[in-house]
Order: C-alpha cells, then structure tokens, then sequence
C-alpha cells in the first residue's frame, strides 16, 4: 500500500531553499565547506520533521547530502510525470558522478528517493531543482546495475511505501 507525501517533499524542498539563502550571505569565501556540512546536517533534521514525522515514518534515516554514494530510502518510491522520459544518470568516472543524458521508460525502472539534489553547492541561488533517486531496474533480464538518476523536482510525484 502506498500513501503520497509529495506535499511534504515540496514543503522540504521550500524550507531548504529559504534556509539555504539565509545560511549563504554568512558565507566566509567562495565555497565555505564548513557552512556546506552545518546546511547539510540541518537538513537531516528538517527532512525528518518536515517529511517522516507528519506521515509517522519510523526507522528510515537519509543519507547525508555530500556523501559520495549516498544510499536510497527504499521506502519512497519517486514516479516521474508520464511525460518524462529522459533523465540525466550517473556515471562513474574515476571516483566520481557524472552526468550523462539516457531515456529510460519509466515502467521498467523503479525511482528510490535518495534526498533533493543540486549541482552548484556554494552559489547562493541554489534552488534544488533535482531529486537525485536510485534507478533500478524492475526488468530481470537487465544487465545494468542500479545508477542515480536525477528527476525533476517540479513534477515528480513521491509515494511512500508502507510495507517496504
């Protein structure tokens, strides 16, 4: 059984975007890790009260924002809008994400919601645009392992997995 929390997802994603604009004019440089790594413990907390906690999810923990793989919440299933079908995926290339452009029908893919995603982390117009989500596969003929996959924040629809 699957409840939607979308509005909650947005109402995240609009309280990241306030926070962030405030935290960022008390940047110290072009690109203040420090406020980077406090902005994302925070939003751990935010994630939690503004998403988990109204739809009495327990047991779930999202992955911190910078980790470099961070691990999916197999409990959200993100569903793309039925036009979508060409998203940026990842793709490893010496330790690191790279974005590349594929189409992939959404019926043969399942989205997990990893957390909000944006490319630029110092600018202080960040506007978290993405949901990075764990792509895999619901083929089991398909070869391709799981990648990330970056959906758009705007239309992607968030359901919540009771049973998962």
């Amino acid at each position: 059984m699957e409840k939607e929390i979308t509005f909650s997802i947005r109402e995240y994603r609009s309280v990241l975007l306030s926070l962030w604009r405030t935290l960022s004019g008390n940047a110290q440089g072009e690109y203040d890790w420090e406020l980077c790594d406090a902005f994302a413990d925070m939003c751990d907390g935010i994630f939690r009260e503004t998403v988990l906690r109204p739809h009495g999810i327990a047991g779930v923990n999202k992955a911190k924002q910078y980790d470099r793989f961070p691990a999916e919440i197999s409990r959200l299933i993100c569903v793309p809008a039925p036009q979508e079908r060409t998203f940026l995926i990842s793709k490893h290339e010496e330790g690191r994400l790279h974005w590349e452009i594929a189409v992939l029908p959404p019926e043969r893919w399942t989205f997990f919601f990893v957390d909000l995603y944006d490319f630029e982390l110092n600018r202080p117009d960040r506007n978290f645009a993405y949901i990075l989500t764990r792509a895999v596969s619901t083929e089991p003929t398909e070869t391709r392992a799981g990648f990330y996959a970056l959906l758009p924040a705007d239309t992607t629809r968030v359901m919540f997995r009771r049973d998962g």
